[in-house]
């Protein structure tokens, strides 16, 4: 059923356990976002805490305004909310915009790619001749990941833990069963194994730290980076839940979950944009001649506002994210008057949901291309247009939002093949999508994390396609990958099949 024909009203869905409103794009995802101020996230912070990622049931009293206002007193800081835990979460923003942004962002992101590089430098089965591999995903998502590890944490966890990607992957591909909420131990124990041993590793991490270095020494207090406790939002962040008396259990919980939220979406993002650009002809050639103005006079870090600007790249990165990310909206009102839109009656207590998703599959709002002579668009919104995020000065129809005439968009052949001259005159289309385009959420309640989260795709992007040679060893068959997990909805899936592939470095 085509998700445009939903636009009327909320749809309400009756589901075991209790019914949801199907949110659907557009003016009522808008409304959520632009009451979310008066709303509560769904599922709540506490519910996932404990159902995904393993808070036990003694920590959940801790979140609490006794306990919060406590902490307040001591920080001299100040959060005003209804509920605590959307103080809890006032506070984590916080940090993620003090540390995690600016040039604190940019020092960060400095670190990943010197260990990025170094994963390349010093894997020894890459050089100059071509290497062949079994899993593009494998390949480069260990990488990333341990090198993004490496530039938060600190030296110390994947030294501790070698293969620690290993098992964060095998927790990943627990995650389905476990955010199913009716998985109990003794019929998923792998399940429930995967996270148990991710936490043992945050909990040891945590305890070896310790013992090497106080955390609240004043030697840690102002510095930027630590190579046992890590950055200075790591540090923070379990400083945060100690003051709050969270158990050491509970400490490794929620930091499970912020490792969760960073990586199970830029490491499947990251290599869908890679699998994009080598299933796409001259792209990759394309955004190499794009890529370098980042990099100001040869440096290797590039500055990060230009990276997060260039027209070709950040088109491929959002076309991604419309095509691979679930994204979830939930929200539920305490108040037994909230109209959604000031239009819908919404029940009290009741979730409403959305997904990016659906969005982005939106018929009527995407620019789809020429219709063909068959009648089929160009670009269906199933496919990926790498184009499609761009405004071209001499193209009418270019632009991610279709036209309101429709007729202009009738057969007129094929949209003209894109140069390196046209991408320099391109204009990256930003605005106006809010509704059918939310992979980071929206309002009062969107991630934090963008920032971060996008400046470690880009930069990954940009290393590895102009580091390494990469060549698809059965591109007919690469075409043909899927989201493995499309039915999570949440964050972005991996692939569905093993991508063959052959390596070498740039000469």
């Amino acid at each position: 059923m085509p998700w445009d024909s939903l636009q009327a009203l909320p749809v309400y869905l009756s589901l075991p356990g209790g019914g949801i409103y199907l949110v659907t794009p557009g003016e009522q995802v808008r409304s959520i976002f632009k009451s979310s101020r008066n709303l509560v996230p769904t599922p709540s912070l506490v519910g996932a805490l404990m159902m995904f990622f393993g808070l036990p049931e003694e920590d959940v009293a801790v979140i609490s305004h006794d306990r919060i206002s406590q902490y307040e007193a001591r920080t001299n800081t100040a959060t005003n909310h209804a509920d605590p835990t959307r103080r809890l979460m006032e506070h984590q923003q916080r940090d993620f915009k003090t540390f995690l942004h600016g040039a604190s962002l940019q020092r960060i992101m400095s670190r990943f790619i010197t260990n990025l590089k170094l994963e390349i430098y010093t894997a020894n089965t890459i050089g100059g001749e071509w290497t062949s591999f079994p899993d593009l995903y494998q390949l480069l998502a260990a990488w990333i990941f341990r090198a993004q590890v490496d530039a938060l944490y600190g030296k110390s966890l994947s030294r501790l833990y070698p293969v620690l990607f290993e098992d964060f992957r095998a927790y990943y591909n627990a995650f389905p069963t476990l955010s199913s909420g009716r998985a109990p131990k003794w019929v998923f124990p792998a399940a429930y194994r995967a996270q148990e041993k991710m936490l043992e590793n945050l909990m040891a991490w945590k305890a070896w730290c310790q013992g090497s270095m106080d955390l609240r020494s004043p030697d840690l207090q102002d510095l930027d980076y630590d190579p046992i406790w890590g950055s200075q939002y790591i540090r923070r962040m379990v400083q945060r839940y100690e003051d709050l008396g969270f158990s050491e259990r509970g400490i490794a919980a929620a930091m499970l979950s912020y490792m969760f939220v960073t990586m199970a979406n830029t490491l499947p993002a990251t290599l869908w944009m890679i699998l994009h650009i080598l299933l796409n002809g001259d792209l990759a050639a394309r955004l190499k001649t794009e890529i370098p103005t980042a990099f100001p006079n040869t440096c290797s870090t590039p500055t990060l506002s230009i990276l997060s600007s260039l027209p070709l790249l950040n088109s491929v990165y959002r076309e991604t994210l419309r095509l691979h990310i679930a994204s979830p909206v939930g929200r539920t009102s305490s108040n037994p008057g909230f109209r959604l839109g000031g239009r819908w009656q919404i029940d009290t207590g009741v979730p409403m949901m959305s997904s990016n998703w659906l969005g982005g599959l939106s018929q009527t709002f995407w620019n789809t291309g020429y219709l063909l002579p068959s009648g089929t668009p160009e670009y269906p919104v199933e496919t990926f247009w790498a184009e499609r995020f761009l405004k071209y000065p001499d193209e009418v129809i270019s632009g991610p939002i279709r036209q309101p005439e429709w007729s202009m968009y009738e057969t007129r052949g094929r949209s003209s093949q894109k140069t390196v001259e046209d991408d320099r005159n391109a204009k990256l289309v930003t605005e106006e999508l809010n509704g059918y385009w939310f992979p980071f959420g929206g309002g009062a309640s969107k991630c934090p994390g963008e920032a971060l989260a996008s400046c470690t795709v880009l930069t990954s992007v940009a290393i590895l396609i102009t580091t390494l040679r990469i060549e698809l060893a059965a591109p007919s068959e690469a075409a043909k990958t899927q989201s493995r997990q499309r039915t999570l909805l949440f964050g972005s899936h991996a692939f569905d099949r093993l991508v063959p592939v052959r390596v070498r470095t740039r000469i």
